[in-house]
């Protein structure tokens, strides 16, 4: 069986969509944790870049700001 390139494309866009869409649900506000760094702490969403960005920025607890890809970021249940 071959694959077109405009299918690879799109199985490649979906597997990566499918990776990181739990976190796309994020909003100014929202508390989250990061996986990779959980010495970090908690921190605030404060802003979200456009959807061709994909970055989110968070205010971290010991005040620093920084941007950060949403797969990497989980959402603090209340």
């Amino acid at each position: 069986m071959r694959i077109t390139k405009r299918q690879l494309k799109k199985i490649i866009r979906e597997t990566m969509l499918a990776e990181t869409s739990p976190t796309f649900n994020l909003r100014s506000g929202d508390l989250v944790h990061h996986k990779d760094e959980p010495e970090r702490g908690t921190g605030r969403v404060v802003a979200k870049g456009s959807s061709r960005d994909r970055m989110i920025l968070v205010l971290w607890d010991n005040g620093t700001q920084q941007r950060h890809d949403p797969s990497s970021l989980v959402k603090v249940q209340k």
